[in-house]
């Protein structure tokens, strides 16, 4: 493949389905991959991204199931939702410390992937991140993370352990996960969410309450020895909806020393 002088950008769709190509060399001037520019290159296995690249957009990757490794450029910012959906051969990943946004589903179903580091500069883990990443061993949590979101590491059987940073606060969002129900699928604190909330509180960590479902509220109000935070919630009584907080949970939060703030979501108010 041969790319005209100069050229800065990777053109979305532009290898969309070359299933034929095996190998490629980005030049060193190009500083963004557009969206989908190698959607389903299923026989690409070798591909060089220079270090001028700073973004790699939605889809870039999807499907290049026959690619079994990458090296990210150091000074890449942003990579896109499902970046690398389904590139089911890539065992091994390490995302630069310069990258402060990783998409949605970024590694989803990537079925070989064993080992991932990620960058120190992310403060969530997004949505179905490693869903189906049934290989994964090793993953770092980066230490200024503050939100792991749904299904993260959902089937991802062969994941023994991983260290939750202390700066992590949210429990979660609209789905159950391992520690709580939500204010959609109801259901209480896990035995491993109760045993998540006395450590984060010995770690002097406030515990945020907004999302989970009124079952696991009471839950974390009996075991509660810190003051607990709804960062936003709204009120029941105003405006009948299950996320917010019923005059009842108000008090309660209030006896812990917490507070709740304001939601200014048009849905809740």
């Amino acid at each position: 493949v041969e790319f005209e002088d100069g050229i800065k950008k990777i053109p979305a769709n532009l290898f969309i389905r070359a299933t034929a190509l095996e190998k490629i060399e980005i030049p060193d001037t190009v500083i963004e991959i557009g969206s989908k520019a190698f959607y389903e290159c299923t026989g690409l296995t070798s591909i060089t991204i220079p270090q001028s690249v700073t973004v790699i957009e939605n889809n870039a990757f999807y499907r290049c199931t026959s690619l079994p490794s990458i090296t990210l450029p150091e000074k890449v910012t942003r990579i896109g939702n499902y970046a690398f959906y389904d590139c089911s051969s890539l065992t091994s990943i390490v995302i630069p410390d310069s990258v402060t946004y990783l998409g949605n589903q970024t590694f989803y179903n990537c079925t070989s992937l064993k080992k991932v580091t990620l960058s120190e500069g992310l403060t969530v883990i997004n949505e179905r991140m490693f869903y189906g990443c049934t290989a994964l061993e090793e993953v770092n949590i980066p230490k200024k993370a503050t939100y792991i979101y749904d299904y993260a590491f959902y089937k991802c059987s062969s994941l023994k352990s991983i260290m939750l940073p202390e700066t992590l606060t949210s429990l979660g969002w609209n789905e159950k996960n391992p520690l709580t129900g939500s204010h959609i699928t109801g259901g209480g604190l896990t035995e491993q969410g109760r045993e998540y909330v006395k450590e984060a509180q010995r770690l002097g960590m406030l515990v945020d309450v907004s999302h989970i479902s009124d079952e696991a509220f009471w839950d974390m109000m009996k075991i509660t020895e810190a003051p607990i935070i709804a960062t936003h919630s709204n009120s029941r009584a105003v405006y009948n909806n299950s996320r917010n907080l019923t005059d009842d949970m108000f008090r309660a939060i209030c006896e812990t020393g917490g507070v709740a703030g304001y939601n200014a979501c048009a849905e809740f108010t």
